[in-house]
């Protein structure tokens, strides 16, 4: 895993709904992730962010975890235009939405999506699928993080 000199991971949270974020930054906290959460609210500010990153060399998310319904354009834009940058497009991204749609899923993987997550409704649900990423992508994954 590559992570800062803090030992934690750089995770970009892409989600407008206060309440979903809040819950996620909880489950990290709860089950004592180290992982720096960056949260942003919408695909602009998401996508502001990452050109940033992209432009100056700064040091980029190890993980984004992508809503895709967000107020202006959608996460299949900012999904599709992280693939299209070449400093952005190693990094592994999680599409975590409230919808289960076949269309919405393949779509995803078709524009490069790394893994899809429905929003669990319980918060029990969400700690485990949070473990569940942490174990994956953080300890056993020998990818990018």
């Amino acid at each position: 895993m590559i992570n800062d000199k803090s030992g934690s991971v750089y995770v970009l949270l892409v989600e407008d709904d206060l309440n979903d974020s809040l819950l996620m930054k909880h489950a990290f906290e709860q089950l004592e992730i180290s992982v720096s959460l960056k949260i942003v609210h919408d695909a602009e500010e998401a996508i502001t962010r990452l050109k940033f990153v992209s432009d100056s060399g700064s040091t980029a998310p190890d993980l984004i975890i992508l809503d895709l319904k967000l107020p202006g354009r959608s996460g299949f834009d900012i999904l599709k235009w992280i693939r299209s940058q070449d400093p952005l497009k190693h990094i592994p991204v999680i599409v975590l939405s409230s919808s289960a749609h076949h269309s919405d899923v393949l779509r995803c993987y078709q524009l490069g999506a790394n893994s899809y997550l429905v929003k669990p409704v319980r918060h029990q649900d969400l700690i485990e699928m949070v473990r569940a990423i942490k174990n994956y992508w953080f300890d056993m994954n020998h990818g990018v993080i």
